[in-house]
């Protein structure tokens, strides 16, 4: 979806656009209107924004000013200027700042709704470029990247990498040359040749509710390090998970493998006590220097593997399979180890599965397929229909002869081919559209139920191997 603003000193010429030009049809959201090119600029500079439509005379700084310092510090966004003056020399300025268009008031909405569809499918490109890179740092295509980053102007022997949860961090005034890459929702990745500030970082931090977590590679790397790195710079980015604050991490932390092999054994005793015990040492906020995201999903996954294995549950249900659903499904690592500790409780008592229940299963389908683009768990539907959580997994297995992930996950993936093959969506749009948070899990999904990579499925018309 392309997030436009509105600037123009006229209000009643703003409510006019934003009546009569069809935005939801568009696929595009305003996300704000101002009256003055200052208070745009400050928006821009905290929020993301793809498109910008402003007035050429305003009061104070014009429109012409605020497109210089769009087209000098945030070149991505793009620019249509509405001016009630036929004037050639505003014409020649507005050429020089790659506007999409010049519009003449009284406006022409269908014109305007030209340009939009102009500037939607510059910025699909855009997108799609993005991607490209994400699936070349998944297949490691060091000829593929080395080209990216001769094009971007990188330095593939030496190049720093950063990676925010949450928002968009503007870097304008602090690096002359690096690029960005959006790999899911409001996650990013900064590449630069320069090191990036961490004072600069941190007032980000402080300053920015939206920014969760920031991780920063301490060191440049090479290309052939590249992918292996950004998996390190991820995990640290979610250093947050453990703390009721934004954080800024640079190190991965690592002295937790004996954390690791104590619980593994204390599962394998069965002893609910014993278990319990241990999960409440790991729960120890003066530990959590030492842990890392990475660590709390193995934690997550060991715990469930030992809950499934002696009970009717489907492991498929409950296995967390990358850090942003483990993010989303619990908050905070505490809330994690608080989740395990109820589901040992619950688990100790067997669940009946009742001989009739369609009709209950038939409502829980309804509800999935009205809300599969949202983050929903079993704990999610247990709460909405007031049942239990083991219930509602065997009654999957029993209706449908699979898991419930499997289903969400088949139905996404199909929703996601629809949006592929009978939209101009980018892949960005689309997996977050379907309920895919992450892009690189969107990715391994689609392959794992495609046979090939969502944009071979698009180019090739929804032919594939499966």
């Amino acid at each position: 979806m392309l997030n436009i603003i509105l600037v123009d000193d006229e209000t009643f010429i703003i409510k006019s656009m934003l009546n009569s030009i069809p935005w939801e049809s568009l696929n595009v959201k305003v996300v704000g209107t101002f009256s003055n090119s200052i208070d745009a600029l400050e928006f821009i500079k905290t929020h993301p924004v793809d498109l910008i439509i402003t007035d050429i005379r305003m009061p104070g700084l014009s429109g012409l000013d605020l497109c210089d310092y769009v087209f000098n510090h945030f070149p991505h966004i793009q620019l249509i200027i509405i001016s009630g003056y036929a004037d050639f020399t505003y014409a020649q300025k507005a050429i020089k700042y790659n506007v999409l268009g010049y519009c003449i008031k009284p406006l022409d909405y269908g014109e305007i709704t030209t340009l939009l569809r102009k500037g939607i499918m510059n910025t699909s490109k855009l997108n799609q470029s993005s991607y490209d890179i994400i699936d070349a740092l998944e297949n490691q295509d060091l000829d593929f990247l080395t080209s990216y980053f001769q094009e971007k102007h990188l330095n593939s022997e030496k190049v720093h990498i950063m990676v925010s949860i949450g928002a968009l961090l503007p870097l304008y005034n602090i690096a002359s040359n690096y690029v960005t890459i959006k790999f899911g929702a409001n996650k990013y990745i900064y590449l630069s040749n320069e090191p990036f500030n961490e004072l600069y970082l941190t007032n980000a931090l402080l300053n920015d509710s939206k920014v969760k977590g920031i991780g920063l590679y301490p060191t440049p790397v090479t290309l052939e390090t590249f992918k292996q790195t950004l998996r390190q710079t991820i995990i640290m980015a979610y250093q947050f998970f453990f703390f009721e604050a934004p954080y800024l991490c640079t190190t991965i932390p690592s002295n937790h493998h004996h954390f690791l092999t104590d619980l593994k054994k204390i599962l394998t005793t069965r002893n609910l006590p014993d278990i319990k015990l241990a999960l409440s040492k790991i729960n120890n906020p003066s530990q959590f220097s030492n842990y890392n995201i990475y660590f709390a999903l193995k934690v997550w996954n060991l715990s469930i593997t030992y809950i499934t294995d002696y009970t009717q549950l489907d492991l498929e249900d409950y296995y967390i399979h990358n850090l942003e659903e483990l993010y989303q499904n619990f908050n905070h690592f505490s809330t994690m180890i608080t989740t395990l500790s109820d589901m040992l409780l619950e688990e100790s008592i067997p669940v009946e599965l009742p001989s009739t229940h369609n009709n209950t299963f038939i409502y829980i389908l309804q509800f999935i397929n009205g809300n599969y683009m949202n983050n929903i768990s079993l704990s999610d539907i247990a709460s909405n229909f007031n049942l239990n959580q083991s219930y509602i997994s065997q009654l999957f297995r029993k209706e449908t002869g699979s898991t419930y992930t499997d289903y969400i996950c088949q139905l996404r993936i199909q929703k996601a081919k629809q949006l592929l093959l009978n939209s101009d969506l980018s892949l960005n749009d689309i997996s977050e559209k379907v309920g895919y948070n992450d892009y690189f899990y969107f990715l391994k999904s689609f392959k794992k139920y495609s046979g090939i990579s969502p944009g071979k499925y698009r180019a090739m018309g929804g032919v594939c191997s499966n």
